[in-house]
C-alpha cells in the first residue's frame, strides 16, 4: 500500500463484553514528517448484518446447488433470450456434453430438433409473459446427433417480481417410448 492509500479488510472482532461482531477496517499509512514514525490512521464500520446475510446466500446457493445436482432429471435455467445460463450435471450427461465443454450461452433451442422449435418457443413465451408453468413433449438433440424424446416442465425464472427467464426440468422419457 502506498502512504495515504487506504485499504479494508473484513476482520472479526470481540467487544470488551466477550461478544463478536465483524467489522470493516480501513486504514491508511501516514508518514510522519520531519523524521515522524510513520503510523495508521483508520476507522472500523460494524458489518455483521451484511456478513450474515452473505454467509446466507452462500449456504441457500450451496444448498440449491446440492439439491439439483442429486436430481436424476436434468435442470436447466434460460435467459429471456433462450440462452442457456445454468445447467446441472444430468443436464450436460443426457444431451452428452463433454466435461470439459459448457453448453453456457447456447440457445436452448439448438438441443430440440427443428420441427419442436417453433412449439417450443411459443411455450417458452408463454412460461416468461404470463408466468405459465408449461409442461411439454419433445424431441431432444444430443451433441453427437442422437435424438431422443423427453418431458420439459418450464416455471419462470423470477428475481424478485421480475421474470428473468425459465427454470427447465428435463425428464428423458426414452424407456416409456419404447413400451
Amino acid at each position: 500500500a502506498h502512504p495515504g492509500e487506504w485499504r479494508a479488510f473484513n476482520t472479526l472482532f470481540r467487544r470488551r463484553d466477550g461478544s463478536t461482531f465483524w467489522g470493516q477496517q480501513h486504514v491508511r499509512l501516514i508518514i510522519g514528517a520531519d523524521n515522524q514514525p510513520p503510523f495508521l490512521e483508520g476507522f472500523i464500520h460494524d458489518i455483521t448484518q451484511q456478513h450474515e446475510a452473505a454467509e446466507a446466500l452462500r449456504y441457500s446457493k450451496k444448498r440449491f446447488q446440492e439439491l439439483v445436482e442429486m436430481l436424476p432429471q436434468g435442470v436447466a435455467e434460460v435467459d429471456l433470450q433462450g440462452r442457456v445460463i445454468f445447467g446441472n450435471t444430468r443436464a450436460f450427461e443426457m444431451f452428452n456434453v463433454p466435461e470439459n465443454d459448457s453448453i453456457i450461452g447456447q440457445n436452448v433451442m439448438e438441443f430440440l430438433i427443428p420441427e419442436d422449435r417453433a412449439r417450443a418457443i411459443d411455450e417458452l413465451r408463454r412460461v416468461q409473459a404470463e408466468g405459465a408453468n408449461v409442461t411439454a413433449e419433445y424431441t431432444a438433440c444430443r451433441v453427437d446427433g442422437t435424438i431422443f424424446p423427453i418431458i420439459a416442465y418450464a416455471t419462470p425464472l423470477l428475481e424478485g417480481e421480475a421474470v428473468t427467464g425459465a427454470r427447465i426440468l428435463i425428464v428423458d422419457i426414452s424407456d416409456r417410448k419404447k413400451v
